[in-house]
């Protein structure tokens, strides 16, 4: 499907770049030493700002620039509930049963299997849209008995190119849902040798975008690579990228990513569905309507926070603020502002009292930059940022150590994560 999709990147590219220029505004900022383009969606009708973000979504998928944290389970459809005898002998008769429940069979379709379920008295026939040319099977059944795992292996030509692509669906058995993850993606473009049509042909483009899965009680762990011999192909972000990934719920959550430097995995940093690591680009898949809305940087704590950034909006609710301080395009650091965001039984809401009552050995102190006050906790890794002045101290302080708390009722502006 990516390695298709691959095959009308430019044509795409251009008219969507048209439309993106008639519903959003662009807005450049400098990271890293960088020129960095954003989206900056306009506070337009429901419909047009629709538009907008369908456009923006599709300007970095087709530029391959959306990694995935999250990938929710979708319901499964029943094509079938058989309860005759012979056909269900029939049925499993045709392949042989996976522990003696689960089969992958071609009775219904000579060409695209179907995945069935034995229950006691009948056979379920589940949709989980395989389709032909493509082989499948079952690998594995999690400790727990919960889930299903089947790998699918599909190889497509079209006129000069040829493509390969490899998924595992994972399959809950006890909510009837489905996730698919593409693990590897191959794009080869030949053209014929006119000097000698008997000659292999010339490759001009091969590119591959392969993980590794290894299956774990909790989820998975992804090793990834990337091969090409083109120097303009772009990696497959609907390949599943290196990290670690959890079952949450309904979803797989990412939880780990790998850091280059210490050649370890390492634990994601989450503001909700937020995560440090993300491009702004990422953050619309978690949250579709939102806005980023260019404002001056009222939220800085230290002195290389650059003098401007995006306010986060998820429609009319102001979720934090991303400074323009964000290497290689990514969220090095949030600003949390709206409540909803909990950090154990934290959030903007809470007042200082309640802090220190939970977390008793936290941090305060008095920033002598900007003269606000801060409550550092450990345990959760976040500082408590209150924009106050003389007037309206949250503590009594001594040589700028904190002796103790004067305003227990105050709020907390913003809470600083990165």
């Amino acid at each position: 499907m990516a390695g298709l999709a691959l095959f009308s990147w430019k044509l795409l590219s251009w008219s969507f770049a048209y439309l993106y220029k008639k519903s959003i505004k662009v807005v450049t900022c400098q990271a890293a030493g960088r020129g960095k383009t954003i989206g900056k969606l306009q506070k337009i009708k429901t419909m047009k700002r629709k538009i907008a973000v369908m456009c923006l979504l599709f300007s970095f998928l087709i530029s391959f620039g959306q990694e995935q944290y999250f990938y929710k389970f979708e319901k499964i459809e029943a094509i079938d509930t058989i309860h005759q005898k012979d056909t269900i002998n029939s049925v499993l008769n045709s392949e042989r049963l996976y522990k003696g429940r689960f089969l992958i069979s071609y009775y219904k379709n000579s060409r695209i299997p179907s995945f069935y379920i034995k229950e006691k008295n009948y056979l379920l026939c589940l949709d989980l849209g395989f389709s032909d040319e493509t082989n499948y099977n079952i690998i594995d059944q999690s400790e727990n008995g919960q889930y299903i795992y089947i790998n699918e292996d599909g190889n497509h030509s079209v006129t000069q190119s040829g493509f390969e692509n490899k998924y595992l669906h994972i399959i809950d058995i006890k909510n009837m849902t489905y996730i698919s993850l593409q693990y590897y993606s191959s794009v080869t473009h030949w053209e014929p040798r006119t000097d000698d049509p008997g000659a292999f042909n010339i490759i001009t483009e091969h590119t591959v975008n392969s993980s590794k899965i290894r299956l774990n009680k909790n989820g998975l762990t992804v090793a990834d690579d990337f091969y090409t011999i083109n120097d303009s192909a772009k990696v497959d972000y609907d390949v599943i990228r290196a990290g670690e990934y959890e079952f949450d719920k309904h979803q797989l959550k990412k939880t780990k990513f790998y850091d280059t430097e210490s050649m370890r995995l390492k634990p994601i940093k989450y503001i909700g569905n937020i995560a440090i690591g993300m491009t702004l680009e990422d953050l619309l898949l978690v949250y579709p309507n939102a806005d980023f809305q260019e404002k001056e940087n009222l939220y800085t704590t230290c002195a290389n926070e650059a003098g401007t950034g995006f306010e986060v909006w998820d429609d009319n609710e102001l979720l934090g603020f991303v400074n323009h301080n964000i290497g290689e395009n990514k969220i090095t650091d949030f600003k949390a502002i709206s409540p909803k965001f909990n950090f154990g039984k934290i959030n903007t809401n809470t007042n200082a009292r309640e802090i220190l009552k939970l977390y008793p050995k936290s941090n305060v102190r008095l920033d002598s930059l900007t003269e606000w006050e801060h409550i550092f906790i450990k345990e959760l890794n976040i500082e408590l940022v209150f924009k106050t002045n003389e007037n309206n101290r949250i503590g009594n302080y001594k040589n700028e150590k904190f002796i103790n708390l004067k305003n227990g009722k105050a709020k907390a502006d913003f809470i600083q994560v990165n």
